[in-house]
């Protein structure tokens, strides 16, 4: 279902994003490492670590991106995603492919998809799931239909 809307349902003016979540921490990464004999290796972190999520969807077939960068990864900063999509695109339908996140669906994305008016679709990657067990939301399933 996601392949056959990406690259054939499309119209003039519709945009298909794949989306996602991610960490961002300012705290290297330590590890063992070489340093010259009798020289210990210094390296500096921040006094307390911090620590930023990003929510972001690239345009498959432009490449162009919108990315938040926040302090949390919730429901309402997955909403606020969102209407920033359907902000850069005020016509035509937007599409947005993600996976099955607990954040994805909830009063604050279904507020979003009503006042969207049929203009945003979500569509669902499935997870590997348990041999013989259905998945929750797939690809088949679709909000905000055409």
């Amino acid at each position: 279902m996601i392949e056959e809307t990406r690259d054939g349902v499309l119209e003039p003016g519709d945009h298909f994003y794949y989306a996602d979540e991610f960490n961002l921490s300012w705290m290297p990464t330590l590890r063992a490492m070489w340093g010259p004999k009798g020289q210990q290796v210094i390296i500096p972190t921040p006094a307390q670590p911090k620590k930023r999520y990003g929510i972001g969807a690239v345009d498959y077939h432009t490449g162009e991106t919108v990315v938040l960068i926040r302090r949390r990864k919730r429901r309402p900063e997955v909403a606020e995603l969102l209407e920033a999509l359907l902000e850069k695109h005020p016509t035509g339908i937007v599409y947005v492919a993600w996976d099955n996140s607990n954040t994805h669906e909830d009063d604050e994305v279904e507020a979003v998809l009503r006042g969207a008016a049929g203009r945003l679709v979500l569509l669902y990657l499935c997870r590997p799931t348990v041999p013989g067990s259905i998945p929750s939301r797939c690809s088949g399933d679709t909000s905000g239909a055409r």
